[in-house]
């Protein structure tokens, strides 16, 4: 997660690619495509969007619009349509590019497995759960098959499936997935990586669920370091963590440690929301959960509404305020 070393590279590999293959080579796209990515983990969007359309267009003029290139410019494009709340948008985009994949590598191949796993991330954001498990579950065959039961990809692809489950509140099932996914993740990457701060992050979720918060806490807390060491401190992920560990502390009983936890989280989401024109898919539900904390606290309705202007208005923001759930 060394973004901006990251990015240096990437922006000297595609001039290099422009000067010595002219601006429409298919080379050109690959690069465009490896630079959305690092732009869009630092939350820079809108130029994320750009170098994928224009990469998009490159790789469909160039090999046609059902070459595999194609596939995987609209899979990272549905992404990033999905990490903006533009799920609508994003779903025929992974579909086209798993109908691509399929049609040129066959039902087993790695790649179709990738893009599975995303479609199935959606059919969650969704809500259409039982959708999303059965495109999961497909996805982890695949990977188990072609690289064993301890690669990478079979860890991410056990994460989303004990996430679906735990929507579906089967969380006895869910709990050793999860705990394999993190053990898969921290003996591939170390303790120190975004993909074990997410399996340590939904294994605390589950435990919370189980009534076993004190074991869930230092979890939690563990999770939001990485996420903030990584990724810094105002990335989405860290703004789920804050959200994560504010629901914890208000469930066991400390309103008033909770409260920086959440503000800070609608802080975040806030930024983001405003840097992409478009509201980040939490944001409302962040401050439902303030609002929530606020009144337990004994907050009257207007107070609440004042606590929440003095977050929102030096970012020029406005939310909407419901007072009771």
């Amino acid at each position: 997660a060394k973004h901006g070393e990251a990015e240096n590279l990437l922006r000297r590999a595609l001039s290099i690619d422009e000067s010595a293959c002219g601006s429409e080579h298919p080379a050109v796209a690959k690069s465009l495509n490896n630079l959305a990515s690092v732009l869009s983990a630092t939350n820079r969007t809108p130029e994320a969007m750009d170098c994928l359309n224009r990469a998009l267009q490159i790789e469909e003029k160039a090999s046609g619009p059902n070459d595999p290139a194609v596939a995987t410019t609209l899979n990272n494009l549905a992404c990033l349509l999905q990490n903006t709340n533009h799920l609508t948008e994003a779903e025929p985009l992974f579909r086209r590019s798993l109908e691509i994949d399929k049609l040129h590598f066959g039902s087993v191949h790695s790649k179709v497995a990738q893009h599975l796993n995303n479609l199935a991330t959606l059919l969650k954001d969704m809500k259409r759960l039982d959708e999303a498990e059965a495109a999961i579950r497909e996805a982890l065959s695949i990977y188990e098959q072609r690289f064993g039961p301890n690669h990478t990809t079979v860890a991410v692809a056990l994460t989303n499936l004990g996430q679906v489950l735990h929507d579906l509140n089967r969380l006895t099932e869910a709990e050793p997935i999860i705990r394999r996914a993190l053990d898969i993740s921290e003996r591939s990457f170390g303790t120190n990586h975004p993909q074990v701060a997410l399996c340590l992050s939904n294994l605390a979720q589950l435990l919370q669920d189980t009534n076993r918060c004190t074991e869930a806490e230092p979890l939690m807390r563990q999770a939001l370091n990485i996420q903030s060491q990584c990724f810094g401190e105002d990335h989405p992920s860290v703004g789920l963590s804050l959200n994560n560990i504010g629901g914890l502390l208000r469930r066991t009983g400390r309103a008033n440690e909770a409260e920086p936890f959440y503000q800070k989280a609608i802080e975040i989401f806030l930024r983001f929301s405003k840097a992409n024109k478009s509201n980040h898919p939490f944001l409302q539900k962040a401050v439902d959960n303030y609002t929530d904390l606020l009144a337990d606290m004994g907050h009257e309705p207007k107070e609440i509404e004042l606590r929440l202007n003095m977050i929102t208005l030096p970012l020029g923001a406005y939310i909407r305020f419901r007072p009771y759930h």
